[in-house]
């Protein structure tokens, strides 16, 4: 149903009549847990821990694990759920728009995915001129758009058509939700349901829109054509637009490679380069700034850089490490950026004949210096164009694939809705070095749709089985 409560009386059931019922309660599951074993050997040694749920829901449960102690994941263990891949909506290569849960629901060319209210997502689907609603468990629902009806306007949301929406972004703190079609900033007004223009370019002198992002309640959308960046605020009647960086019709051109062309410039001037997708870093007051693929592709590499605007100190620089190496990887271009919970960067980029696209991961050293700690690659990855962090997860606009799907990003148990139990297994790495015995420090960090009596879940040690021991001569 639509979740909303309903009432069974007098229904006759007969030898061919049947009826299902699915009881949804509001009382969240206790999890337990079970330690296979607390002492494992270095080398292939392995230790499951399971998650038991008291009771099974209708949504699934999530428990995000804390692993500390004296070993260090992925050094001196692996961990089963990094980097798992797991559809969560749509059916690899089976293109179209429809309502459902999991692979029954279809998606065209999904091109943008955000978080959203309630513990779900938006998804702008480019073809089928929609944005659908994912929730947690993968149900596609309706949200704004009629299918593959391409039209623009204002007018209740539950009729008024919208075409080829590219990227949208979301002011979670009232629900409302925008995005762009050409010149023009189209707004959701969640209080009253109204999609209505708040931004005509045609009547601007305004080039074309290349992104849309929400910081403060402020809406910041690209023009890509013209090199800038700029901000919409309300006044209480209408919105203010100001410019946030860069000049008009006027192209910086970034190189990763010049030092005179690769350090921070002023963002009151000349700054920005086809300014392109965008994704706020609240956290950090930044925004991301990718370089629009729609120009010349004599420079094709351009599309490396990932522009980065520094609001604390009105700076535009460039993550200039990552750019040389996706040039050196097949010059992978660089869609809308994902931020991470601890500040660390997914960048969605294209493949090309022979590559169907990646997951580039960046972190950043004490000084700032960006890196590329990891290049992440699934044969059922192609040309993502979008991703967001949500509970420990990267989900993904599988474009290609005509999919939503996610990427696990640490220690993670998913149980599934309708079950009762999953786990999570660890498995000691070979040490070379003589060293003591180690401690995995197994707790909980934070659980969706479930609680738990203890954060603690166990002690693990990890047995060096080399040592040195001091003899007497």
């Amino acid at each position: 149903g639509d979740g909303n409560p309903i009432s069974i009386s007098n229904v006759e059931l007969g030898d061919t009549t049947s009826l299902n019922v699915q009881v949804s309660d509001d009382e969240e599951p206790i999890v337990t847990f079970d330690t296979s074993v607390l002492e494992i050997s270095e080398n292939k040694g392995s230790v499951t821990v399971t998650a038991n749920l008291s009771n099974a829901k209708l949504e699934p449960t999530s428990i995000s694990v804390s692993l500390q102690g004296t070993s260090t994941p992925l050094v001196d263990y692996s961990v089963s759920s990094i980097y798992k891949f797991t559809n969560v909506a749509g059916e690899y290569n089976n293109k179209g728009s429809r309502n459902g849960a999991k692979s029954e629901a279809r998606f065209a060319w999904p091109s943008s995915i955000i978080e959203y209210t309630n513990d779900t997502f938006l998804v702008a689907d480019y073809d089928a001129h929609v944005i659908k609603r994912v929730d947690s468990d993968g149900t596609v629902t309706s949200f704004i758009g009629q299918d593959f009806q391409c039209g623009g306007g204002s007018g209740d949301a539950s009729s008024t058509r919208i075409c080829a929406p590219k990227q949208i972004a979301a002011d979670l703190s009232n629900g409302n939700v925008f995005w762009f079609e050409g010149r023009y900033v189209y707004g959701y007004n969640a209080s009253d349901n109204q999609i209505s223009v708040i931004y005509d370019g045609n009547q601007d002198n305004f080039g074309w829109i290349g992104g849309i992002a929400v910081l403060n309640s402020e809406i910041y959308f690209s023009d890509y054509e013209q090199h800038i960046l700029y901000k919409l605020s309300w006044n209480g009647n209408g919105f203010d637009k100001s410019v946030v960086a860069g000049e008009a019709n006027s192209r910086y051109r970034w190189e990763f490679w010049d030092n005179d062309k690769n350090s921070p410039v002023s963002a009151s001037g000349s700054s920005l380069n086809y300014p392109g997708y965008l994704t706020v870093d609240s956290s950090n007051n930044k925004i991301y700034i990718a370089t629009s693929n729609r120009w010349n592709w004599d420079d094709w590499y351009q599309r490396t850089h990932v522009q980065v605007l520094d609001l604390n100190n009105n700076t535009v620089s460039i993550l200039k490490n990552t750019a040389s190496v996706l040039n050196n990887n097949n010059t992978l271009p660089v869609n809308s950026v994902a931020v991470g919970e601890n500040g660390e960067l997914y960048l969605p980029t294209d493949g090309t004949n022979d590559d169907g696209g990646a997951i580039v991961v960046v972190e950043f050293t004490d000084s700032g210096e960006d890196y590329v700690a990891d290049i992440l690659r699934n044969e059922d990855v192609h040309n993502p164009t979008s991703a967001v962090v949500k509970n420990g997860n990267l989900v993904i606009a599988n474009t290609y694939k005509n999919s939503i799907d996610k990427i696990a990003l640490g220690a993670t148990i998913d149980i599934p809705a309708g079950q009762l139990t999953n786990n999570i297994s660890f498995t000691a790495f070979k040490d070379p070095w003589f060293e003591s015995d180690e401690i995995m420090d197994i707790n909980v960090s934070t659980i969706s749709n479930g609680n738990s009596e203890s954060n603690d879940i166990s002690e693990v040690t990890i047995i060096e089985s080399t040592r040195l021991e001091l003899v007497a001569d």
